[in-house]
């Protein structure tokens, strides 16, 4: 992995992390378009105001607490399942969180970048707007090599996008997903470490042509644990 390139780490002594959260499971197979009515929206304080909630905003709030982190929240959309997003919905977060971005960087820097994200949103404009986001905040002047860490659902459809624009995404490892929480905790922890050893790692994108039925999904169906352990033998290799 190679070194951080930002000299604002440096300078800095308690580094600032901008966070920000898009979170929504499309199901195209249904009619529905969901506006922005649909969305719980907090902005600023309201997300900082998430820390003891349980969510995934929560955990990293948690590890920046621990850390001491100088925390600049911009954005958090939410909906529940439904049918696939109004574009306009995904303009504006994007609009927000570049925005935010830019003011950061302009107002003494960043050191970081932590995203709550689900991973399988679609727009009636676009099959990958949490890669395009990604696109997006990697064209910002400053923010190309900035650690860029952030939380998916198990559910996410990971592509190469995704890949090319993050440093570490984590997903969850159970459905039902009890451990939202400490999956955030943990990309938080990556960022952490990102930041203090001041390497970026990489992530490479690999899709398998599989479908699951549904029952067989469940984290703790006996087909599940050997696929973990598979995985975690390459992964050592």
């Amino acid at each position: 992995a190679p070194p951080i390139q930002s000299t604002q780490f440096c300078q800095m002594t308690k580094p600032r992390i901008l966070l920000a959260g898009l979170f929504h499971e499309t199901h195209t197979f249904v009619d529905e378009i969901t506006s922005i009515a649909e969305y719980d929206i907090k902005r600023g304080a309201e997300i900082v105001a998430r820390r003891g909630d349980g969510s995934t905003i929560d955990g990293f709030l948690s590890v920046a607490e621990r850390e001491g982190w100088e925390v600049v929240p911009v954005s958090d959309y939410s909906a529940l399942p439904s049918g696939t997003t109004e574009h306009a919905v995904f303009e504006q977060f994007s609009g927000e969180v570049l925005a935010g971005l830019v003011a950061a960087m302009a107002d003494g820097g960043l050191d970081g970048i932590w995203l709550g994200l689900h991973g399988a949103m679609v727009t009636t404009e676009c099959v990958d707007p949490e890669g395009e986001l990604l696109r997006r905040i990697r064209s910002v002047p400053g923010a190309e090599t900035l650690p860029l860490f952030g939380v998916f659902d198990l559910h996410a459809t990971f592509t190469k996008l995704m890949a090319a624009g993050a440093n570490g995404l984590v997903g969850y490892r159970e459905n039902p997903h009890i451990d939202a929480y400490d999956s955030a905790v943990r990309a938080a922890e990556m960022l952490a470490r990102s930041l203090k050893e001041q390497v970026l790692p990489k992530m490479v994108a690999r899709n398998v042509p599989i479908i699951w039925r549904a029952i067989w999904t469940g984290s703790r169906f006996p087909l599940w644990p050997s696929l973990l352990r598979a995985r975690r033998c390459r992964l050592r290799r």
